[in-house]
């Protein structure tokens, strides 16, 4: 995901503009890619290599469940608003229904994530500087 950022911002001129180049036999940002696996693949190895374990990447779930959280959130928006578009078949019942429970299930895991940080790797300064930069 953050590969749309990257290549936004090389749209708009703040990124080097290679980040922006699309590649016509595939589709995709593939610098941008490159760019964002060489990150990751960083990130992981310092991960095993200063805590003997790759767990302590679980601790940087937060920023994501909460993403998918307002998500859900957004869906019940949605459909309150889009009344006229929606309606018919239950279509509007059933998108305000699984945003609220989509709602209600990732607060819950981000709840246990913050209230048991020993259990998923958390702790420690790598997880918590990582959903920082989130």
């Amino acid at each position: 995901m953050i590969v749309r950022y990257w290549f936004a911002l090389a749209l708009d001129r703040v990124w080097p503009s290679f980040f922006a180049y699309v590649s016509p036999r595939f589709g995709t940002p593939i610098y941008a890619h490159a760019f964002d696996l060489a990150i990751t693949a960083m990130l992981i190895a310092l991960t095993g290599i200063f805590y003997g374990t790759f767990t302590a990447l679980y601790g940087t779930e937060v920023g994501p469940l909460t993403y998918l959280a307002l998500v859900g959130v957004a869906a019940v928006l949605i459909a309150l608003r889009k009344n006229r578009e929606l309606s018919g078949g239950g279509v509007r019942t059933a998108l305000i229904v699984s945003g609220i429970l989509q709602f209600l299930v990732f607060i819950f895991l981000d709840y246990e994530f913050l209230a048991y940080p020993q259990i998923w790797g958390g702790g420690n300064w790598l997880p918590t500087a990582l959903n920082s930069a989130q």
